[in-house]
């Protein structure tokens, strides 16, 4: 739990600046405080879908997905987070 809100403590701040240096390749409409503001709930549906990609492999009884990256436990451990993030992210961007 701690990690969970160290990591969401700091995204707010360390996603605001992101904007500031990559301006020349974003939208104008998309300021630091925006950034900061789009980030946050992105963050928190990465948890969420996180947990969704655990059930699903309780219920298939593995506890590894995949032996492609040795150690990690395949491709669907690296990109569980995309599940519920990747729309979200693309209507955010999309409502700029």
């Amino acid at each position: 739990m701690e990690g969970v809100a160290g990591g969401l403590a700091d995204l707010g701040p360390g996603r605001a600046g992101s904007p500031g240096v990559a301006h020349a390749f974003l939208p104008a409409t998309l300021t630091p405080l925006v950034g900061a503001a789009m980030a946050l709930p992105i963050a928190g549906l990465a948890i969420v879908s996180d947990l969704i990609e655990s059930i699903i492999k309780r219920r298939a009884d593995t506890k590894d997905a995949g032996r492609t990256i040795p150690g990690i436990g395949g491709v669907f451990d690296l990109s569980d987070s995309l599940i519920l993030t990747a729309p979200l992210g693309y209507v955010l961007f999309q409502l700029l």
